[in-house]
């Protein structure tokens, strides 16, 4: 914590001449890090007050208050103290420290009031411990007063300070709080706190105090010489260049041959003096000899063989002879390849400069073509390397590659732009299925065209909308506005907004004429009859009707709302509303029945080929044969095996070992060799579990179609019962015959049924 800490050891403190505002002497202004000795004197009654600004040596003070310090606070000290002043070089962390304390003092920092009250900083108020120390962050520019205070919170006790117990200490301070105090190169500290101490500072570097450290790679006394290279350091016995020409020994892992010579010439630069290098003019610097005939790769016609071997004569040894038997110096077309073994004689050239002549180049303007995903296009011509499922190929000829977008190449219907069909397919490769076409709910409504959604751009328009008066039928049932204010319903010519008080009623209308004695208000005046009676001025009367003559949102004709009632007065409440069931299927549209006009409908329904969002989760017709449930752009209707696995469609890449269907041709592997007999299933392999059975086989007598053409132990005839199968043909030596019973005649047949195993 204070490794910023000088070891010197001032024994005696200085008074200076501040002091801590108005008139407490301060000892020392304190710098950057160091230690110093101090003693209170008991005799010198310096006392802060209690005031928070006056200051004064007042000797019937009644002591100084700190409202700071740990682990007592709010203290008063009535000892003598000693102050120190410091200015915060940067902002940073401080740390003070009082030591060696043989009875009880305590350390607190104050602001530049010098207050103990409101500009107490930071205390340490331990009793009996023989160290106090504080830490905290000081800020640039501030001025701050160290109070050394004697006597602690205990006078009078054994460890209290007195004349006979005096009150000695070691004040450690570590001030420089990242200013960067500069180096002193010789009292073993850390004094700009950047991790290196004296002279493993750069700091240090160049100063007579500082010679050369032999071991640390610095040029400790700046001579341009470093660690054994300089001559303070020949003596050290860890120096391996005795010489001094610059090249350690071989013992020390250097390159000098001969240590006790001279060598101060390296032509190559490989780090080999020019009398120890295997290749003076050419560059070796791991001295490879590969041959060992003391000559290096580097300079050697042919690095690990005997140049002197050249058996064709032409120049070139025979380990490193392109074409041996003939003259490799002839290359007309100068691609290193000589004439007589070049497969290539171009007189084109090679644009590229990739090694391979533009007449013989599957890519003459792109070096270094590749096919890493081996799916037969050249780099040059495939848009994806690395994706065999992409390529410049267009397989079903509808003008578009894979590369261009074309997301199912097998079908000449499907490509980017494409109309979609309602079949299952992502005709326009757009990652979604059947978009814009009756099966498809485009407005997300829950119903498709095929469901009866009459206008599928508008989500509010569907069989379950509920009607409102603007020229549009929003519940596709064929009537525009019906059951709105605006609808003559009962065909009277008015509607409720033309003044018809009963628009179920074609009697009721404002041309009618009142119809004394029965109990409605047939022109809509407002009045019942003469003199009828008609509490609740509904327009009807309990003998017209009217279920409940006190309610006025209750009698024949209205409209029935979630209210509990029974509106209409025709014996059931809330049919038709939010809160009934009105399809029978146990729950309401309040309770989630996205259709209650459809038994069929409600969360948890299974989803049906219809067009309709049965289990009402927002979707339609999902997880049926018509949904691309995978995302892989084809449907189980449009031949997707899996379409729970994106990965798993038509024309998808088969991959080996899976186990899985991944192009859904109905085989699964079939590039791989399951039974490791050289034959997979796309080589024709009619058992690929079955190592006895591949087209590269010969039929043998075993109940197996070992050669695969589809007719088992074809030449074979059976024996009698309790012999062995008879072969009339190749195998001859398969007759029934007593011997075969034996041991040594099974073993014998199962080593020519072995024979006839071929492995590609």
């Amino acid at each position: 914590m204070f490794s910023g800490l000088v070891s010197a050891l001032l024994l005696a403190a200085v008074e200076a001449a501040a002091t801590c505002p108005p008139d407490e002497p301060v000892i020392e202004r304190l710098t950057c890090s160091d230690s110093m000795a101090g003693e209170l004197d008991p005799g010198a009654r310096y006392w802060l007050t209690m005031s928070p600004f006056d200051l004064d040596s007042t000797l019937g003070s009644v002591g100084d208050e700190y409202a700071c310090g740990l682990p007592f606070a709010p203290l008063t000290q009535v000892g003598p103290e000693d102050v120190y002043e410091f200015e915060c070089q940067s902002y940073g962390l401080v740390g003070l420290r009082v030591t060696g304390l043989e009875c009880d003092l305590d350390i607190y920092i104050l602001n530049d009031t010098c207050s103990p009250d409101f500009g107490c900083v930071q205390g340490s108020t331990s009793a009996y411990d023989d160290t106090d120390s504080v830490n905290f962050y000081c800020i640039e520019g501030e001025t701050y007063y160290i109070v050394i205070e004697g006597f602690g919170f205990t006078p009078g006790a054994e460890d209290a300070c007195s004349r006979v117990n005096p009150p000695v200490y070691e004040l450690q301070f570590d001030l420089s709080a990242g200013a960067g105090c500069a180096e002193d190169c010789d009292d073993r500290l850390d004094n700009d706190l950047d991790g290196f101490v004296d002279c493993d500072d750069s700091d240090c570097y160049g100063e007579p105090a500082c010679g050369e450290v032999c071991d640390d790679g610095v040029d400790n006394d700046l001579d341009l010489r470093v660690d054994c290279r300089d001559a303070d350091c020949f003596d050290e016995p860890f120096c391996c260049d005795d010489d001094n020409d610059g090249f350690d020994d071989l013992a020390c892992g250097g390159t000098d041959c001969d240590d006790a010579v001279f060598h101060g010439t390296d032509v190559d630069g490989d780090g080999w003096p020019n009398a120890c290098d295997n290749c003076i003019f050419d560059a070796n610097p791991d001295q490879d000899d590969a041959d060992g005939d003391a000559v290096g790769d580097a300079c050697e016609r042919c690095p690990g063989w005997p140049d002197e071997a050249d058996a064709d004569g032409d120049g070139t040894p025979d380990g490193c002879d392109v074409c041996p038997g003939a003259d490799d110096r002839y290359d007309v077309d100068g691609d290193g390849i000589p004439d007589a073994c070049d497969d290539c004689l171009s007189v084109l050239g090679d644009s590229d400069g990739d090694g391979s002549p533009d007449d013989c180049d599957p890519c003459p303007s792109t070096p270094f073509e590749t096919d890493d995903d081996g799916d037969g296009a050249w780099s040059c011509d495939d848009c994806d390397d690395a994706d065999p499922d992409r390529d410049m190929l267009d397989r079903d000829r509808d003008g578009y590659t894979s590369c261009d977008g074309d997301c199912y190449d097998d079908n000449g219907l499907v490509y980017p732009g494409a109309v979609e069909l309602g079949d299952g397919v992502d005709g326009d490769c757009d990652g979604i299925v059947d978009e814009g076409t009756a099966r498809f709910d485009d407005d997300g409504d829950g119903f498709a065209e095929f469901g009866g959604d009459c206008d599928d751009s508008d989500p509010g328009v569907s069989p379950i909308a509920i009607e409102v008066c603007d020229r549009v039928d929003q519940d596709c049932d064929g009537e525009i506005d019906e059951d709105t204010d605006c609808s003559d319903d009962d065909g009277d010519g008015f509607s409720e907004d033309d003044g018809d008080c009963n628009d179920g009623n074609d009697a009721v209308n404002p041309d009618r004429d009142e119809i004394l004695g029965n109990g409605i208000d047939d022109d809509c005046d407002g009045v019942v009859d003469v003199m009828a009676d008609d509490p609740d001025g509904d327009g009807m009367t309990e003998e017209a009707g009217d279920c409940d003559p006190l309610d006025d949102l209750v009698r024949p004709g209205l409209r029935e709302v979630p209210d509990g009632l029974d509106n209409d007065c025709d014996g059931l409440i809330d049919e038709g509303t939010s809160r009934a069931d009105d399809d029978g299927d146990g729950l309401t549209e309040e309770q989630g029945d996205c259709n209650d006009a459809d038994a069929n409908t409600w969360p948890g329904a299974p989803e049906r080929v219809d067009g309709v969002d049965n289990d009402c989760d927002g979707s339609v017709d999902e997880g049926t044969d018509h949904s691309d449930d995978d995302g892989d752009g084809v449907s189980e209707l449009h031949g997707d095996c899996d379409d729970t696995n994106g990965a798993v469609a038509p024309g998808a890449t088969e991959v080996p070992g899976n186990g899985l269907d991944d192009d859904c041709d109905g085989l699964t592997d079939e590039d791989d060799d399951l039974d490791g007999d050289g034959f997979a299933v796309a080589d024709g392999d009619c058992d690929d579990s079955d190592g006895w059975a591949n087209p590269g086989l010969t039929e043998s007598c075993d109940g197996i179609d070992n050669d695969c053409d589809g007719a088992v132990d074809e030449g074979c005839e059976r024996a009698a019962e309790g012999g062995a199968p008879e072969f009339v043909g190749e195998c001859t030596g398969c007759r029934s015959d007593p011997a075969w019973s034996g041991i040594g005649g099974s073993v014998l047949c199962l080593v020519l049924l072995f024979r006839r195993r071929r492995v590609r």
